[in-house]
């Protein structure tokens, strides 16, 4: 297993495009379909080489998913 960041894996860009796509449609059980069709297919590539790896584009768009989530959650926890 490789680990890497979100940077390594994203552009700028691409990350405040996942981030405005995830705060659009958390829960509405649509964010893996469109982070994997608008985020992960345009950059797999890129991602392939950062990981040393071929990836599956829908388990990164549910990695993606579950990060953000768990962020949101420990954001919220933190605040209380």
């Amino acid at each position: 297993m490789v680990m890497v960041t979100m940077s390594e894996l994203l552009s700028e860009a691409d990350i405040k495009a996942l981030l405005s796509l995830y705060n659009r449609h958390k829960g509405t059980g649509l964010f893996a379909r469109l982070c994997k069709q608008q985020i992960i297919e345009p950059n797999i590539e890129r991602i392939n080489r950062a990981t040393g790896q071929e990836n599956d584009t829908m388990f990164l768009a549910y990695l993606l998913e579950h990060t953000l989530q768990a962020i949101e959650h420990r954001r919220r926890t933190m605040a209380a």
